[in-house]
């Protein structure tokens, strides 16, 4: 199925910060996958989809946010940071393979994106992330000139 150009709401998410260069980020992103859900677990809320932001990066270091949809959360546990994601269009892909893939299934939204004539930034969300089970994954990639914040 090709992506779909779509339009997401504002929403908030609880979660941690993840920063550090590209080879750093294959030790600290899982780390804090599990820092995530050893904190969602103990407050109860470990069968909600996780989803991962990222944010770009600047000077070599990459920001990521992973968390879960405030919408969808009883609470905000104290150990993790609020962060609103601005309304904006998004070009939407479903992924349902292994985890592996996903950086072909993102190749593959930008290509879209760039046969359209479209710029995105580098924004992208990855949704379906699950302390308990593989679910598909919904990834977006924000369509350029689109509402920031950092």
């Amino acid at each position: 199925m090709p992506p779909d150009r779509c339009a997401l709401s504002e929403f908030t998410a609880y979660g941690l910060f993840v920063r550090g260069t590209f080879e750093e980020l294959f030790s600290v992103v899982p780390d804090a996958w599990k820092r995530l859900f050893s904190i969602l677990h103990s407050n109860d809320m470990e069968n909600l989809n996780a989803l991962e932001i990222s944010l770009g990066s600047a000077d070599g270091i990459y920001t990521e946010f992973l968390g879960v949809s405030a919408d969808h959360a009883s609470h905000r546990p104290t150990e993790l940071t609020e962060y609103r994601i601005p309304a904006a269009e998004y070009y939407h892909l479903n992924h349902d393979g292994p985890l592996s893939a996903i950086p072909e299934s993102y190749a593959v939204l930008y290509e879209f994106a760039r046969q359209e004539g479209v710029r995105c930034d580098q924004l992208k969300i990855d949704s379906g992330y699950h302390a308990h089970a593989s679910l598909p994954h919904d990834l977006y990639i924000r369509i350029a000139g689109q509402a920031s914040q950092r």
